[in-house]
């Protein structure tokens, strides 16, 4: 009893050891100890000014990696390994995915097993990968990535968010244009999230800051002049009712599209002011927010739900708006543009590492080639 004692308390103690002398949970302990105040919408910072702090600590963890010179490149695998398959990659992997919080196992063998399928899990979902448990060439090719390119990355989002955070807003609507996600804050608490297609890559969707000032039930769509010169006209050539099959018209020597559920732009659009002429919209074709990467749109922010975002406007501005009385609105299948009484400050940003509220670094594609 005495030995089985003694035991206990020397890994106890050895256990204690190494949390202290573990740089990434320290810092992920003061990341989420930040998380604490970050929740809290009576605080002096506001959101950007948090999300600064809690990516300058993850930093300090990056930059000590890389200081060791310790991070394994792995080879490429001849197939795919799962649970129960054991490999020689296996105990690079861990060790590598160990250093950076993911795998919490305490072996570095060949083997895979459960915990090393939850890391990898957790590995993929951070680096905005599907999320399949599987070990193939593309995920070891994210774990080789370089702790400088990372940290290049960090720096990036440190500056973009350094700049967000003077503007000082504690209600606004935020788009990361990497992340293909929107997300609208109130006192600096998300309210809501959703799915966004951005611009394809020779489209790319700039980076701006403007605000949402009105919203527009059952738009026209004004075909933009490169639009209707490079991809509507030669089709109009080879089929002359092009425009009546997909409810277009000429509008003084211009193209539109009339109104209805084939719109291009949804029922629903969000003007927010800005010299590129990007709008926040609606529409129809909604399966391709199925996919992983959403680059699809010519440059405009194609929203998964549309709808929710429009009713949340304009109950902040008149009680009386309800998801029945925007249905009504939407039947009637007539333009009809609604003012936002207080103009809400709109952020489309490019950011590809970030902290979330769990202190975790999440780090996604730079899918417009910035940090080459």
């Amino acid at each position: 009893m005495f030995f089985l004692m003694i035991i206990f308390f020397s890994f106890f103690f050895s256990l204690k050891s190494f949390s202290k002398s573990n740089p990434f949970l320290q810092i992920n302990k003061h990341v989420l100890a930040s998380n604490k105040s970050f929740k809290s919408p009576n605080s002096d910072s506001n959101y950007f000014q948090k999300m600064k702090i809690k990516l300058q600590q993850v930093k300090l963890y990056y930059l000590n990696i890389e200081a060791e010179k310790k991070w394994t490149i792995i080879p490429k695998i001849k197939k795919n390994l799962e649970i129960g398959d054991s490999s020689l990659a296996i105990v690079h992997i861990k060790k590598n995915i160990k250093k950076i919080g993911d795998y919490a196992g305490l072996d570095s063998n060949t083997a895979f097993n459960e915990e090393l399928k939850l890391a990898v899990l957790n590995f993929q979902k951070r680096f905005g990968m599907e999320p399949n448990g599987i070990i193939n060439n593309a995920l070891i090719s994210r774990i080789n990535t370089s702790m400088d390119y990372i940290l290049k990355q960090i720096d990036a989002s440190i500056k973009t968010i350094s700049e967000l955070a003077i503007i000082g807003e504690s209600d606004f609507i935020y788009v990361n244009i990497p992340s293909f996600h929107l997300q609208v804050f109130k006192n600096n608490m998300p309210q809501m999230e959703m799915k966004v297609i951005v611009g394809k890559y020779k489209n790319k969707t700039p980076t701006f800051n403007t605000t949402l000032n009105a919203i527009v039930v059952c738009p026209y769509w004004n075909v933009p002049k490169s639009i209707e010169q490079k991809e509507i006209l030669p089709l109009l050539k080879k089929n002359p009712n092009y425009l009546e099959k997909h409810n277009m018209e000429w509008s003084n020597g211009k193209i539109r599209q009339r109104p209805g559920p084939t719109n291009s732009l949804g029922r629903i659009k969000f003007l927010i002011p800005n010299r590129y002429s990007i709008f926040l919209h609606d529409t129809p074709v909604k399966k391709l927010f199925e996919k992983r990467v959403r680059m699809f749109s010519h440059g405009c922010i194609r929203l998964n739900d549309a709808r929710k975002l429009a009713l949340y406007l304009m109950q902040q501005d008149n009680n009386k708006w309800d998801s029945i009385k925007l249905e009504n609105t939407i039947l009637e299948n007539m333009e009809k543009k609604i003012e936002v009484k207080t103009p809400i400050p709109v952020y489309v940003s490019y950011l590809t590492a970030w902290v979330d509220e769990k202190g975790k670094l999440q780090i996604r594609d730079d899918i417009y080639g910035k940090y080459k």
